[in-house]
């Protein structure tokens, strides 16, 4: 009765495919072929257009505010102090669910970070086992080459000498040769493994990645923590009433509500980019 055996075969995540199912578009919103492709430009149009939905979004908010922001300059009349009391507590709640968000968004950063810190050790074993099949591969064509070469020679020198036994002598000598052409094609062999790894150079790439996701995580961390310094004091001068406060953290918070829709619009264009790189 044979056992069930677990199949090796990599399986993309749900996430990867759904991502690679996006329609890729030009400007003439006609479909393109969503192979990863990043030479080609008309592959990279179809990732500025996906980028470009929140840039849209953002826009459209921008736009919706500008004309609510137009209305109150128009409007003259004097009000109550408590009229804006409807106003004051939905900012507030406003501010407690952006607070909340910018903890989820904390907490996906770091878990980004912890991700991305397995790949990249993940990277460096990989180039620790490039590294260790060039250099195996390096000894193995000198020893089947030049080192191999002296010891055929005195070998092929010996066999020349008389011999009564004519049979073995040409057994020897079809064995000699049999012996070269192995170590030949040994020699070949290895070269050819080792020719395509020469210019593989991922010890300085995982540097650089590493490099890059540091400062990606420092630079994350530090706007998030920004933005929730800034939801946080908006919350105490909407309960204060300070009205000068309340207006420079609305301009704080409108560009932090630009920053956070352009960096939508870049994670967005590279997740689908990277998932079309996965489904390849």
């Amino acid at each position: 009765m044979g056992a069930s055996g677990v199949s090796d075969e990599y399986s993309p995540p749900r996430l990867s495919r759904w991502l690679h199912s996006v329609p890729h578009i030009n400007v003439t919103l006609h479909r393109v072929n969503d192979t990863f492709a990043p030479d080609s430009p008309v592959y990279l149009e179809s990732l500025g257009i996906i980028g470009s939905i929140p840039g849209a979004w953002l826009i459209l908010t921008l736009t919706v505010l500008l004309i609510y922001l137009l209305t109150r300059c128009c409007d003259r009349k004097q009000r109550p102090p408590r009229s804006i009391t409807a106003l004051k507590i939905t900012l507030m709640i406003l501010s407690v669910l952006c607070c909340a968000a910018i903890g989820v968004g904390l907490f996906g950063n770091d878990d980004l970070h912890n991700a991305m810190l397995q790949s990249i050790q993940a990277g460096n074993q990989l180039a620790a086992l490039v590294n260790t099949v060039k250099n195996q591969s390096s000894i193995l064509e000198e020893a089947m080459g030049s080192r191999a070469r002296a010891p055929l020679a005195r070998l092929a020198d010996a066999l020349d000498a008389p011999v009564a036994n004519q049979t073995a002598l040409g057994t020897l000598l079809r064995a000699l040769s049999a012996l070269r052409n192995n170590a030949s094609a040994a020699a070949s062999a290895a070269d050819n493994l080792r020719r395509p790894l020469a210019e593989l150079n991922l010890d300085a790439f995982m540097k650089r990645l590493w490099v890059w996701e540091a400062a990606r995580w420092v630079g994350g961390m530090a706007g998030w923590c920004c933005g929730g310094a800034v939801c946080v004091a908006l919350l105490a001068a909407a309960a204060r009433r300070s009205r000068r406060a309340l207006l420079l953290l609305c301009v704080g918070a409108l560009g932090a509500l630009v920053a956070c829709w352009v960096a939508a619009a870049l994670l967005a264009a590279g997740a689908v980019a990277a998932a079309d790189a996965i489904l390849v």
